[in-house]
């Protein structure tokens, strides 16, 4: 039998040296007493005129025709370590001549009836690929099979320079001497040159069903006779050879395919289930389940399908009911061995597309567009490309649509890439690309035909001239009909549906990498705790991204690594160098991110790879270390305290509840709700106050109550205009050197909206800096123990404002302030790294030069101001570019030191040269240079 040992053996999905996806699979170990081998005899005869052995095991038969020249009458010997027992034999010295009717008798004599798979080895380039292959038993007078034998299947495809054992026949013989005849020789059809070396006879001794299948290794092994390193370990009884496939065209659907008998040598019926491969480049295309009895065999239709010009090894695994080898592994190996056009857009439809098939390109739009600067592209034809175009108009259904036809000999895999104007700050940032191909059905049925790319960023930087339309996405492009690409915005807003020049481009010959971040290749991570225990919670400390390979021969990457390595790092990177398979081949990085301080971090990662024209590919990380945050919003009422009854807000107001809190659902808050209330309309009992009250939890791992610093937040609505000009909060903070609280006013309108106010478009509105005690929670009525922020209706402050206005236009118009979350974050640095001079108050407002000046690495800069106010303190660079903030917060009149370290805002050293640093504090600016120095 076919001995019942398991063996686990690792087999390879490799693309020309792809990083290895290793899988363990049972192989079942045939018993060397079930296998009878069969060996040619020989004479040493290799220069003399022919010979024929005739030996009770073997023996040889002359060509048909007599008196032929010497060199090509008769049989010759080969002695060689590729040949089993070390000699073979061929018909014909040299392989000339006509050696029809040559041919040899191998004798088998069997102690066992049973059922016999009959294999035959042979290594040699020039075998015939045609020979006659005929069975016959003991005592029966006809032909139990016969079959017609290439012998260049014995060459095995990862291991030229060996043969292999391949499968002849089975056949159910008698134990008998000489009870089975195998005779191999050349017919009329057949080929020069015929060669014999030894045939194998392998019976199961299993009770069940035992499967068979495909070319076993030649038994080598192989020692260096200096190192002692075993250089090859081949058995007969442990492996299966590689099915090899020809060379085959990878484009325009061609494939190839092999017919492999699948065997059963068991006592039972042979049951396959199934098929698995580990690429998409082979596959089964014979039906399952498929029964085989006893002894019995049917064929396996594999298929080669490759994607481009590499060598693809895969290993198959045949499900059956064989107890022994359950998923029996058949391993393959085959070889794949590649036109742009553009399609231009203009209002007209008249400026020419160049390089496209017949008939032609069309484009068309749908909604108003007028002419704009067209891409900085060199069009092929001169003169060609004149404008762009752009959507002027508000129609919701607005689209750019290319038409064009694909010949049926190019149907195949293509990049769809856009090209535009460059710079451009309106260009639509997600745009949603459909392209309809014939014949294309979408794995999801909701899109049909449909494939489909959302969230395009048509703004092309200035440095890219083609962005390639879905990143590593590849684009199925057919024949037999017109293929269209429509462009959409359906976001519409301010961002404008753009579109200039198309290229179709067949995937390219060259390695080619890509990124699933392209085209500007940022991996960002966002805000991530600096506290494990949150991070872990949120598990929002990970992110991955795609390097892919879409060119038509296999891309090789070399190196991968982090330019600073420092709080960013990897989770998964495989060993390197690794290959990845043309066309679809995808490696995902997994990139970790670990702050500790809450400041910006950025880094960089470098990956090195074979694609010559885009080799080294720099990916930039960034994130955003943060503490603690706390959000205060009307869900909780233990924590947001209003008066109770607010009214639902139906979209006019109620003159029996003007003194009454509305509550809008559904308008963007926080959670979807937002409060109001009519500032001049407060109640009889009182001023309206809306107070927060911010449960601040402990440090991470900590129960001891600290200080610390919070940035304070408003939630607001971004784009109002009979919002509060002058709405009063009032911060009770924990400093325990200052415990008054802080008074800040707040202009609830919008920025930029009529009549103006401080409410960025974002909705979030920074109030300050201030410390706070963690480990617990005021109350109403409490007190200010850990902190607490109160948003009081304070109509004098109002009236103020518009003290010297004709008109309080507040009143008029019935104004209200307005009640949204409020927002507490852990601030990055302490309070204390400002230096306050304490008991002094200055007259004006000042900013002095720096000192030290020039300076490495810090240096102090001082101002005054004579009342409290909000201080912000930037840094740029001599282009304008921002570099670092060193203060923003509301502090009181004073004077005050800061100091700068000569870092970014990513927490990155700056290089030598001269800075501008700019104080802003009301409606005092003043602005000064300084020099880094190193």
């Amino acid at each position: 039998m076919k001995y019942k040992l398991l063996i686990y053996t690792f087999f390879l999905v490799l693309v020309t040296g792809l990083g290895m996806n290793v899988h363990a699979q049972a192989v079942q170990v045939i018993d060397s007493i079930d296998v009878i081998y069969i060996d040619n005899t020989s004479d040493g005869n290799a220069t003399t005129i022919g010979s024929f052995m005739n030996d009770p095991r073997y023996r040889e038969f002359p060509q048909t025709t007599p008196g032929l020249p010497t060199d090509v009458y008769g049989w010759w010997h080969n002695a060689g370590a590729t040949f089993f027992g070390g000699t073979s034999r061929r018909a014909s010295r040299w392989g000339s001549g006509n050696n029809t009717g040559a041919h040899a008798h191998f004798y088998g004599s069997l102690q066992n009836t049973d059922h016999y798979l009959v294999y035959h080895h042979m290594y040699s380039p020039n075998a015939t690929t045609n020979a006659y292959v005929t069975l016959r038993r003991f005592g029966e007078g006809t032909i139990a099979d016969s079959l017609r034998y290439n012998m260049q299947f014995n060459v095995t495809p990862d291991l030229i320079t060996r043969g292999s054992w391949h499968p002849l026949s089975i056949l159910e013989l008698f134990a008998a001497d000489s009870s089975v005849t195998v005779e191999i020789g050349l017919d009329s059809l057949g080929s020069n040159t015929l060669r014999t070396d030894a045939v194998a006879l392998l019976r199961s001794r299993a009770t069940g069903a035992d499967i068979e299948m495909g070319n076993r290794r030649y038994t080598q092994l192989i020692v260096d006779p200096v190192t002692g390193d075993t250089t090859l370990d081949n058995s007969f009884y442990r492996h299966r050879a590689p099915v090899g496939f020809p060379q085959t065209t990878f484009k325009w659907g061609i494939y190839s395919e092999r017919a492999i008998p699948v065997y059963n040598l068991g006592s039972q019926t042979l049951t396959i289930t199934g098929f698995t491969t580990q690429t998409n480049r082979f596959s089964v295309t014979t039906p399952t389940p498929i029964n085989i009895p006893p002894g019995g065999k049917a064929n396996i239709t594999i298929r080669f399908s490759p994607r481009g010009e590499e060598t693809t090894v895969d290993t198959l695994l045949v499900m059956s009911n064989d107890a022994a080898e359950p998923e029996a592994p058949l391993p393959l190996s085959g070889t794949g061995i590649n036109f742009n056009f553009i399609l231009n857009a203009s209002v007209t439809g008249q400026e020419p597309h160049w390089n496209v098939p017949p008939p032609g390109g069309q484009f068309t739009t749908i909604g108003t567009f007028a002419p704009s600067s067209p891409s900085p592209f060199q069009y092929p034809i001169v003169g060609g490309n004149i404008n762009s175009v752009v959507n002027t108009g508000s129609d919701p259904n607005i689209a750019c649509i290319y038409k064009f036809n694909i010949p049926d000999t190019i149907s195949g895999s293509y990049f769809i890439e856009y090209s535009g104007p460059q710079g451009s700050s309106n260009a639509a940032q997600s745009v949603t690309v459909d392209v309809v191909t014939p014949f294309y059905v979408n794995p999801n049925p909701a899109l049909a035909d449909t494939q489909r790319v959302i969230g395009f960023n048509s703004r092309i930087p200035s440095t890219v001239l083609w962005s390639r339309i879905g990143g590593n996405q590849i684009f199925q492009l057919n024949g037999g009909g017109e293929t269209t690409i429509r462009m959409t915005n359906p976001a519409q807003g301010s961002d404008l549906l753009r579109a200039d020049l198309i290229r179709v481009r067949l995937v390219p010959i060259a390695p080619t990498v890509s990124t699933s971040l392209d085209p500007g290749r940022l991996l960002n991570f966002g805000s991530v705790s600096i506290y494990d225990s949150i991070r872990q919670g949120n598990l929002n400390y990970r992110r991955n991204f795609i390097i892919g390979s879409n060119g038509e021969t296999p891309l090789r990457i070399d190196s991968i690594y982090l330019k600073n390595a420092t709080t960013y790092s990897f989770v998964n990177l495989p060993q390197l160098p690794v290959t990845l398979p043309a066309i679809d081949g995808q490696l995902n990085v997994l990139v970790e991110f670990l702050p500790n301080e809450i400041i910006s971090y950025s880094d960089s990662i470098i990956i090195r790879a074979n694609d010559p024209s885009d080799s080294l590919v720099v990916v930039r990380l960034a994130g955003q270390g943060v503490g603690t945050g706390i959000t205060v919003d009307d869900t909780d009422p233990f924590t947001y305290i209003y008066p109770a009854d607010p009214v639902v807000w139906t979209g006019t107001p109620d003159p029996l509840n003007m003194d009454k809190w509305y509550r809008v659902q559904g308008s963007g808050g926080i959670n979807a709700n937002r409060l109001f209330h009519y500032i001049y309309f407060n109640p009889p009992t009182g001023v309206e106050t809306v107070e927060f009250y911010p449960y601040f939890p402990y440090e991470a791992g900590s129960t001891t109550n600290t200080l610390d610093s919070f940035d304070v937040f408003l939630n607001l609505s971004a784009s109002s205009s009979i919002s509060s000009p002058r709405a009063k909060y009032i911060i009770n903070h924990a400093n325990p050197n200052d415990p008054t609280p802080d008074t800040v006013f707040v202009n609830q309108n919008g920025v930029g909206v009529v009549p103006g106010g401080q409410v960025p478009s974002t909705g979030r509105l920074y109030v300050g800096r201030y410390l706070f005690l963690r480990g617990g929670q005021d109350s109403h009525g409490s007190g200010t123990i850990f902190g607490s922020v109160y948003l009081v209706n304070d109509t004098s402050e109002v009236s103020w404002y518009y003290r010297d206005s004709i008109e309080n236009v507040a009143r008029r118009d019935s104004h209200v302030v307005r009640a949204d979350a409020v927002i507490f974050e852990e601030a990055g640095n302490p309070l204390t790294s400002i230096y306050a001079e304490p008991n002094l108050i200055p007259d004006v407002y000042s900013l002095s030069q720096n000192y030290p000046n020039p300076f490495n690495p810090t240096t102090q800069i001082r101002f005054t101001i004579p009342e409290d106010a909000r201080v912000d303190l930037k840094i740029y660079d001599m282009l304008g570019a921002e570099v670092a903030t060193i203060m923003s917060d509301h502090l009181k009149a004073g004077y005050y030191t800061v100091d700068w370290d000569g870092r970014n805002g990513f927490g990155n050293k700056v290089s030598s040269g001269i800075y501008i640093y700019r104080m802003v504090a009301g409606k005092f600016v003043s602005t000064k240079k300084m020099i880094m120095m190193k």
